[in-house]
């Protein structure tokens, strides 16, 4: 039986079940089920619209009610006090709306508010706009949201009552009040559905809220602040998932408690009163208190300035109070639900048919037997068997990604720490330079790099703060050109070359670039920070798919693979039973049967790439390997020259690195009387000022030393007697051997012998053919 007709057979024995099944009574109509849910809901929107209004509107009126939603938003039970506040927030919102319309009425200033200075009206948002209509209408919406929720709470406060009245009556208590009465299942399936994507991505919603506040504009301390935050999280959740589950709920409160003084003390120090006040406060210069975030904008570009504080502060808070729980249930790994003897096909199921039962209603079975309910099922079917390709291809890709995720991690972390070659990134390299070869040592490479990628982020951010100034502790080495007596480089004909290109004199030597490439990066901080940011997505990339991996085989009660393969179930017996077989054998033991080879065709591939000195090393120990001429004996060497290959990039490294140029001291190969030419600089690939190494030249040491690190472990699985039973054995054909008893070693026809006799006969013929 194909695996189509399965998947119909299955789908014809749940649709006859459905069918069975006793109808389902209409619930109340989609638009009814939304009015119920905004009126239910209504402190949310007024609470938004508090804040909304306050950012809008800039004034000490309106700072009143951004104060206000903010506390309410930090009490635990926020409908009860949000309801409670909703006569009040009417009758304020009416006095702000009959303010707006006194204002915007055609009379002087001094027969409205007589004795009021401008800068008051200002502050207090009495002044009179452009479009006054249009600026009502806004409060008007604004004082409509807060009228809502007072009819919310007067309609809850009637029920309550009634409710009271008639507890001694049994029927009446039963009775359900409208809003609860029952839900059509389609609501109640896309609300569950909408719900569960909200829990399982609103958290990166947030997370890229914290890129966007943190990188938008110029860097500032309290944007440093935001991304310390962040950082820190993302620590804990590679390192400790356990404290990370525990500590995230304070974690999102301490976000919620820190944007909301970021936002009121923006907010605040946009009047003219509070901004002098400011400066004598902290005792420091506008520039300063720029740093730190506090500068007064116009009324455009204050809308932008607080919309975005403020838009974060509510993507958290709504995380914080009713995505979180929900969220932490769910990536539990130590309470996993097990699906007992069920499939996700059958989950599948089970929506797909809710769906066609409404589209399609099963009252009376004779109405699958119509056009509609026999195009329904198809559409139906069809749907399903897409459904479960995908969820297949899913996996699998999961499964590659789980098995590959270390060579991305890897790679990825040595290009950046290429990309910026400097003192700080060497300790890149050098821990993943050791992890590639010993596993052992890869956990505490994926902790350190995590912890060092999240310090290079703050160590970037706090340069471009405007106190640091480079230019103040930059080093000036052009006065070392000529020396008094006029010797020197004058004299070794290298004056022009070192003029153009030696970064000892180009420019004044900023000597925190030789320590961790920290430059100034004008407006523009994200590109500087995107190396960094890469080597930390990429380590929390490798951890969730290891846990996802880990989570899906605990709630399927499956067992973790034993071998690092695609296909579980395919063997050496498998290779010779087909093509499709066959590949699948070569997709999950290629590297097992031709590794070595592989790492040969890499050594010869970097030999040719560099053709310098460390290429005559790379060829020395190649050459070293294969005089080995056997497979175990190659085996036992193999070990050194991976250690070989590691060293050598770590050397390389450092030469790229080289002394630190704030010193002002070229290198002697450039001052000595016989300095050496730049192609023999670049040949031997020496430190220089002038031709800096060419750091990509270790990528392809990298990439050696991955395919050699690779078949270390081939060598040491070898000698395994279960991996020689599942993906055959590696031994050598003895040369000893007669070539036509090779067919001991082959399971399969071959035309060794065919392709004897064959050359025999051609060459006969060609003897015997007269000469023409």
């Amino acid at each position: 039986m194909t695996e189509r007709s399965e998947v119909e057979e299955c789908w014809i024995k749940v649709s006859m079940d459905a069918t069975e099944s006793e109808p389902t009574q209409p619930g109340p109509s989609g638009l009814t089920v939304l009015g119920q849910f905004v009126m239910k809901h209504s402190y949310i929107s007024a609470l938004i619209v508090m804040m909304v209004w306050s950012i809008t509107y800039n004034s000490w009126l309106t700072f009143a009610l951004l104060v206000w939603s903010c506390i309410i938003w930090m009490m635990r039970d926020r409908r009860r006090y949000a309801l409670m506040s909703a006569p009040f927030l009417a009758l304020y919102g009416t006095i702000l709306l009959l303010l707006s319309f006194l204002s915007g009425l055609r009379l002087r200033r001094d027969e409205l508010y007589p004795g009021l200075p401008h800068a008051v009206l200002v502050d207090f948002d009495m002044v009179m706009y452009q479009a006054p209509c249009v600026h009502l209408g806004a409060k008007v919406f604004y004082t409509f949201s807060f009228w809502l929720l007072f009819r919310q709470q007067l309609k809850e406060r009637r029920e309550e009552q009634e409710l009271k009245k008639s507890v001694e009556s049994l029927d009446e208590v039963k009775t359900l009040p409208p809003d609860e009465e029952g839900v059509s299942p389609i609501m109640e399936m896309l609300g569950f559905a909408v719900k569960g994507t909200l829990v399982k991505y609103w958290i990166l919603f947030c997370c890229s809220m914290f890129f966007v506040v943190s990188f938008s504009g110029n860097v500032m301390v309290y944007k440093i602040l935001y991304i310390m935050l962040f950082l820190f999280c993302v620590i804990l959740y590679q390192i400790r998932y356990d404290v990370w589950r525990r500590v995230l709920k304070y974690f999102w409160a301490v976000v919620v408690g820190y944007s909301m003084l970021v936002l009121i003390a923006i907010y605040m120090y946009q009047f003219k009163t509070v901004s002098g006040l400011f400066r004598q406060i902290f005792g420091m210069s506008v520039e300063g208190l720029r740093d730190l975030g506090l500068e007064q904008y116009d009324t455009v570009e204050l809308f932008a300035r607080i919309l975005l504080p403020a838009a974060f502060l509510l993507a958290c808070i709504l995380q914080l109070h009713y995505f979180n729980q929900d969220f932490l249930e769910l990536t539990d790994l130590e309470n996993v639900p097990v699906r007992q003897g069920q499939t996700r096909h059958v989950f599948l199921e089970t929506e797909i048919i809710i769906v066609v039962s409404l589209l399609c209603p099963l009252e009376h079975p004779e109405n699958r037997l119509t056009d509609w309910g026999l195009m329904v099922d198809r559409a139906s079917l069809l749907l399903f068997q897409a459904l479960v390709a995908l969820q297949r291809a899913q996996e699998m890709g999961w499964r590659l990604m789980e098995l590959h995720s270390f060579k991305i991690v890897s790679s990825g972390i040595i290009w950046v720490s290429l990309q910026e070659v400097s003192l700080l990134n060497f300790i890149f390299l050098v821990l993943w330079a050791l992890a590639i070869p010993f596993p052992r040592i890869r956990p505490i490479a994926s902790s350190v790099s995590s912890v060092w990628a999240c310090v290079m982020v703050v160590c970037k951010m706090l340069y471009q703060l405007k106190v640091i100034k480079p230019m103040e502790f930059s080093s000036n080495c052009t006065a070392s050109l000529v020396s008094p007596n006029m010797t020197g480089l004058v004299q070794e004909g290298n004056m022009d070359e070192l003029l153009r290109r030696s970064v000892l004199y180009v420019e004044p030597v900023d000597p925190v670039i030789w320590c961790g490439e920290l430059r100034k990066c004008e407006d523009r901080i994200l590109p500087c920070l995107r190396n960094h940011l890469m080597v930390l997505g990429l380590l929390v990339f490798e951890v969730t798919v290891h846990r996802h991996q880990l989570y899906y085989r605990l709630s399927n009660d499956l067992k973790a693979p034993t071998f690092s393969v695609v296909f579980q179930n395919i063997t050496r017996q498998h290779l010779d039973q087909g093509i499709l077989p066959c590949i699948k054998y070569f997709i999950n033991y290629f590297y097992y049967k031709f590794g070595l080879e592989v790492c040969f065709v890499v050594a010869v591939n970097v030999i040719g790439q560099r053709m310098d000195f460390y290429a005559l090393l790379h060829s020395v120990a190649l050459v070293a390997v294969l005089s080995r001429r056997r497979r175990k004996s190659i085996g036992e060497v193999w070990p050194k020259y991976c250690c070989f290959t590691a060293g050598l990039m770590v050397l390389q490294y450092l030469v790229c690195i080289g002394i630190p140029p704030a010193l002002c001291v070229d290198y002697p190969w450039r001052t000595s009387s016989q300095a050496l030419t730049s192609n023999l600089i670049k040949w031997l690939y020496l430190p220089d000022f002038a031709m800096r190494p060419a750091p990509s030249f270790i990528f392809y040491d990298h990439l050696l030393l991955l395919c050699s690190s690779l078949q270390w472990q081939v060598f040491e699985e070898e000698n395994r007697a279960c991996v020689r039973l599942i993906a055959g054995e590696n031994v050598e054909i003895s040369r000893s051997l007669d070539p036509r008893s090779f067919t001991q070693y082959i399971p399969v026809n071959n035309f060794l012998h065919c392709r004897s006799e064959g050359l025999l006969c051609s060459l006969s013929s060609d003897i015997s053919r007269p000469p023409s």
